[in-house]
């Protein structure tokens, strides 16, 4: 993956763009804090001013407090309270920035994470992105918001220190200049390529995450235990890792080697204005008083070309992550929403797939191939299939995860494409064969089905009992309040079964007219399936269900069994009459049967 540096108008649209961010998370903080940075920055050059006034009349044989010399005392005590007072307000001013901004751009992040089309989150162009900006969301951003005013204080202290020294010798002012510059192009080129090793090994890293993610998580330490892995994962680390590491400290090492030789540079220059200064002085063509203004006036013109090269220079090394974040929150929606959209009836719906052909982006290979049925409303559906059939994607279709590639599917004889998907999702109670497993109370675990209802436990209660999930809860010390996670006091972790059953409660609790279920009762025992079945058929009279399972215990019961082979519908029909075709369903069901013979 190749890096490309950002142009100038790239790099300022996106300052400008992360400004703005920085502003509408809290203007009246990131206003002050602008104003408090440019006070501090700049207040030393009236401190230096009125010491070198002092020391003027001191030198001029002044040896009493005169009116003038408590004057500039009293100034003196004043900048030096507004100078602490400042640098203390400052440090509060970008706590609470940083505070806020942690909280609103993760939130950001987070809020754009969830509303994301589903073919994003399946692409692995997302999946890197995202674990970039992931990395850095809560503190690159918030520097670059940071050094904005910082670099409004540097020219504005330059513009002030450039009026200084024009009465002593315009000369010093580029004098100072030209190491900053050195140092400003040292800083531009290997800041820029630092993000090109940072970005070209996206896919290193994304070992690296995905290495840190696996022993963080449970199921994984459990088997590493048994197999002793632990060092594979590790290995696989630190290799990844060590890729990334060692280029970026190669150029570290070359551009701080550099920065060496231009700072001593620097400091010979800062002496020899010193030196001519002194000889001044030594000539009666400035007096001790302005000899030490300006010499003052020298480091903190040094210091304010240093601050404002610093600042300029990490802009542009920092733009570069910071327009990552900008793509991620600007990426747009490849599920187009109707510009009119129709909203659905919230009754059992009436769905037809007609001539239905579907491949993934960037694929080549259909996974459906001209599908077509119609499933009536309150009419329960088996689909059923080998893997790799296209079941969950025709799910995924029906979901408008994705449109289809060609055909059309209708709800309610409306295309898809013009509803309201709001409204449509209302009609769902959707199980899925990988669902929400939250660290949440069970009562909010299964309350998410419709959180209108989120924390009325008559309706809770009812859906546990109709998912068989009421006994498991009953024994619990706090009940439908206990934590999912271990992590947490009084929580605890679920069976495989006692999950699906919580995510079956959940699919009730809904009160859907369109009930899909992928593998509902993959993890329940025969007589557990036979009870939740009980109670989904007692539920869904009302409602339009599909079901995906490799049970046929589960299947047989439905009013159409419809069944896929290569991402083609092969055969439909009741249990009864796909026996009788003798074709896939029969061999599946018959080689099933063998197991319990």
């Amino acid at each position: 993956m190749k890096s490309s540096r950002l142009s100038l108008k790239q790099n300022f649209s996106t300052l400008v763009w992360i400004t703005k961010l920085a502003f509408s998370f809290n203007r009246i903080n990131y206003v002050l804090l602008g104003i408090s940075t440019i006070i501090q920055d700049n207040i030393p050059i009236a401190t230096s001013f009125l010491a070198a006034l002092i020391i003027e009349k001191l030198a001029n044989g002044v040896r009493t407090f005169n009116d003038e010399i408590i004057t500039l005392l009293v100034l003196i005590f004043l900048t030096g309270f507004i100078s602490n007072y400042i640098n203390s307000f400052n440090r509060y001013l970008t706590v609470r920035f940083n505070q806020a901004w942690e909280l609103r751009a993760w939130n950001v992040f987070l809020n754009k994470t969830s509303s994301l089309d589903f073919q994003h989150l399946e692409s692995p162009e997302y999946s890197l992105l995202m674990h970039k900006v992931k990395e850095t969301v809560n503190w690159r951003g918030s520097i670059v918001a940071q050094i904005v005013p910082e670099a409004i204080s540097g020219f504005i202290g330059i513009i002030l220190i450039a009026g200084i020294f024009i009465s002593i010798n315009p000369i010093f002012i580029i004098l100072i200049l030209i190491p900053e510059i050195f140092r400003f192009v040292i800083n531009k080129k290997y800041g820029f390529d630092l993000f090109s090793i940072w970005d070209s090994h996206g896919e290193t890293k994304h070992h690296a995450w995905h290495a840190q993610d696996s022993l963080e998580k449970t199921d994984v330490l459990r088997e590493a235990k048994i197999y002793s892995f632990t060092v594979s994962i590790l290995s696989r680390y630190k290799s990844e890792v060590g890729k990334f590491m060692s280029e970026s400290l190669k150029k570290l090492n070359q551009r701080y080697a550099l920065i060496g030789i231009v700072t001593f540079f620097d400091v010979m220059i800062l002496v020899s204005i010193q030196i001519w200064l002194i000889l001044q002085v030594f000539a009666q063509i400035i007096n001790i008083g302005s000899y030490t203004f300006y010499l003052g006036s020298i480091t903190t013109a040094s210091d304010a070309f240093n601050r404002l090269q610093i600042s300029l220079s990490s802009l542009l090394e920092q733009l570069p992550f910071v327009d990552d974040f900008r793509k991620y929150l600007e990426m747009e929606d490849l599920v187009i929403k109707p510009e009119n959209p129709v909203k659905i009836l919230q009754t059992a719906p009436r769905i037809e797939f007609q001539n239905v052909s579907f491949k993934y982006p960037n694929s080549e290979e259909y996974v459906l191939k001209d599908v077509s049925f119609t499933i009536e409303p309150g009419e329960k559906i088996a689909l059923v299939g080998e893997n790799g059939a296209g079941k969950t994607t025709l799910i995924k279709l029906l979901a408008r995860f994705y449109d289809v590639s060609d055909g059309e599917i209708l709800v309610n004889d409306i295309n898809i494409r013009e509803i309201d998907l709001a409204s449509y999702y209302k009609l769902w109670g959707v199980l899925f064969q990988s669902f929400a497993k939250l660290w949440f109370s069970i009562r909010e675990n299964i309350g998410i089905g419709n959180t209108e209802d989120i924390n009325n436990m008559e309706l809770i209660k009812d859906a546990a009992r109709k998912a068989d999930a009421e006994e498991f809860i009953n024994k619990l010390p706090i009940k439908y309040e206990t934590l999912l996670s271990k992590d947490f006091k009084n929580g605890t972790d679920l069976s495989g079964g006692q999950w699906q059953k919580l995510g079956i409660a959940r699919a009730m609790f809904a009160n859907p007219k369109l009930i899909v279920l992928d593998e509902p009762t993959s993890a329940l025992d025969a007589l557990a399936e036979a009870e939740v079945f009980e109670s989904i058929n007692e539920l869904s009279k009302n409602s339009t269900v599909l079901v995906i399972s490799h049970r046929f215990a589960t299947v047989r019961n439905a009013n159409r069994i419809l069944v896929l082979k290569d991402g083609k519908l092969l055969e439909q029909g009741t249990h009864k009459e796909l026996l009788e075709n003798d074709n896939l369903y029969a061999q599946m069901f018959n080689e099933q049967a063998k197991g319990y013979l």
